[in-house]
C-alpha cells in the first residue's frame, strides 16, 4: 500500500483514533511536554531516542498528525508484525549499510510534505542510555534543508527494557522540542543540536508514582552474560524462588532488580552499570576469554534473503567458535576482517553484514549478546580503521 494513499490514510487516522485514543491512552498513561509547540502544517523530521518497540507511537501520537516511519527491515521479515508496519505507514531501511533504496524513499516522501519519523541512533537502547547519532543524520537534513522536530521519551525504557521479557506498567513521560535551524549549520553542528535535545539521563530519572512489575530479572542474564561480581561467564540465572531477582552460580553474588532498573543486593548499582562493568573487565583482555569461548549446544549459520518473506538460508550447522582471525562454525569459515558490521536484531537475532550479503548466526543456547560482543571487539581488532557498531 503506497504511503499516503486514501486508504492507507484512512487506516492512519483509524488506527490513531481507536487503538491510540481508546486503548493505549490509559495503558501508557501519558505525561506529555512541548507538544502543542510542534507545526500543525507541513513537513519535517520528527527524530527521538529510541528506548522500546512502543517508541513510534510514544513519540508520534501527542502531535496529532499523519507521519511516516523509517524502521529496521528485519521488521519486515515478522509475518504479521510486517504488513501491519507498511500499512501503518513504514519503510525499510537496512542497518549500518548504505541503502539507497530507503534513501530515495525518504527523500520522495519528505517532498510530498510528508512528516518522517527516525531514530538517528540507529537502533534501540539496552539500557536507557542515549547512544551517538549517526553522522549520516546531519548530513540528511542539511542536504534536504529539513525542519526537525526532537522527541525525547524518559521512561520508555523502564516501561520495556530491550532485554526483558516482561513489560512493567510506567507512566510514559514524553517531550518534544523543535530545533531552530537557519540553513547555515554544519552536518556536525546539526548533530550536536539533535544529540542534546534527545539524550537522557538514566541515572537521574526516578520511576513516576504507580509504577510497577512483575518478573523482572527474566531476560537480564542475556544482557548481563557474565556475573558483575565474578566475572564468570554464562553464571547468572534468573532464581527459582524470585522472578525478580538474579542469582551467580559461580560466587551466589544475588541482587533484586527494581522497576527503574537498578539493582539492589550484593552491591548497589544499575543494570547499566553492571553492563559497564562486564565490558571494561572484558574488553581490554579478549584474548583471556577467548581460551575457552566456544557455543553450549549446537548452532547454525545462515543467509537472509533480501526478500522480507524467503526464508533464511541454512549455510553451515554445527559448533560455533570465535578465534581473533574467524568465526567457525562446523567446517564454515567467516575472516573476522570480512565483517563490516554486527548487530542484535529483533528478538535478539544476531547480524553479521559481509558486503551485500547479510548472515544470521545462531549460537548454539548461549545469549546473542555475549556472540555480539565479542565478535565485534574482533572485529574492530582485524580493521582498526573501521568505526565501531555495537550491538
Amino acid at each position: 500500500m503506497r504511503i499516503g494513499s486514501p486508504l492507507q490514510r484512512i487506516i492512519w487516522w483509524s488506527g490513531w483514533v481507536v487503538i491510540c485514543g481508546l486503548f493505549m491512552t490509559p495503558l501508557f498513561r501519558w505525561r506529555l511536554r512541548g507538544w502543542e509547540k510542534v507545526p500543525r502544517t507541513g513537513n519535517f523530521f520528527l527524530l527521538s531516542n529510541h528506548t522500546s518497540a512502543f517508541d513510534p507511537v510514544w513519540v508520534s501520537w501527542p502531535i496529532a498528525r499523519r507521519c511516516s516511519y523509517m524502521a529496521s527491515a528485519a521488521l519486515f521479515r515478522i509475518p504479521v508484525l510486517g504488513p501491519i508496519i507498511s500499512t501503518w505507514g513504514a519503510f525499510p531501511k537496512a542497518k549500518f549499510v548504505k541503502d539507497p533504496e530507503a534513501m530515495r524513499t525518504l527523500t520522495t516522501l519528505y517532498e510530498r510534505d510528508e512528516i518522517i519519523v527516525m531514530f538517528p541512533e540507529g537502533e534501540r537502547t539496552w539500557d536507557g542510555r542515549t547512544r551517538a547519532v549517526l553522522p549520516g543524520i546531519g548530513r540528511l537534513v542539511t542536504r534536504l534543508g529539513a525542519k526537525v522536530v526532537c522527541g525525547r521519551i524518559l521512561t520508555g525504557h523502564m516501561f520495556q527494557p530491550r532485554w526483558a521479557h516482561w513489560m512493567r506498567w510506567v507512566p510514559i513521560r514524553c517531550e518534544h522540542r523543535v530545533l531552530d535551524l537557519d540553513g547555515s549549520e554544519s552536518p556536525e553542528e546539526v548533530n550536536r543540536l539533535i544529540t542534546e535535545a534527545i539524550t537522557i539521563d538514566v541515572d537521574s530519572i526516578e520511576a513516576p508514582p504507580f509504577s510497577f512489575g512483575w518478573r523482572m530479572a527474566e531476560g537480564l542474564p542475556d544482557y548481563l552474560w557474565a556475573c558483575p561480581s565474578c566475572f564468570e561467564l554464562r553464571s547468572l540465572e534468573v532464581a527459582r524462588e524470585d522472578r525478580n531477582a538474579v542469582v551467580c552460580q559461580a560466587c551466589s553474588a544475588r541482587w533484586t532488580v527494581d522497576v527503574a532498573c537498578k539493582l539492589h543486593g550484593s552491591t548497589e548499582t544499575t543494570v547499566a552499570r553492571a553492563h559497564d562493568a562486564l565490558t571494561r573487565h572484558f574488553g581490554e583482555r579478549p584474548r583471556d576469554a577467548l581460551e575457552g569461548l566456544c557455543a553450549q549446544g549446537e548452532g547454525n549459520i545462515a543467509v537472509i534473503p533480501r526478500g522480507s518473506k524467503a526464508a533464511p538460508d541454512v549455510q553451515a550447522t554445527g559448533t560455533v567458535r570465535l578465534t581473533e582471525k574467524a568465526l567457525t562454525v562446523g567446517d564454515w569459515v567467516l575472516p573476522l576482517n570480512q565483517v563490516q558490521a554486527v548487530s542484535v536484531e529483533i528478538r535478539n537475532e544476531l547480524w553479521l553484514y559481509r558486503g551485500d550479503t547479510r548472515y544470521r548466526l545462531v549460537p548454539g543456547t548461549d545469549s546473542t549478546l555475549l556472540w555480539a560482543h565479542f565478535l565485534e571487539k574482533w572485529r574492530v581488532v582485524n580493521e582498526p580503521t573501521r568505526p565501531s557498531v555495537h550491538s
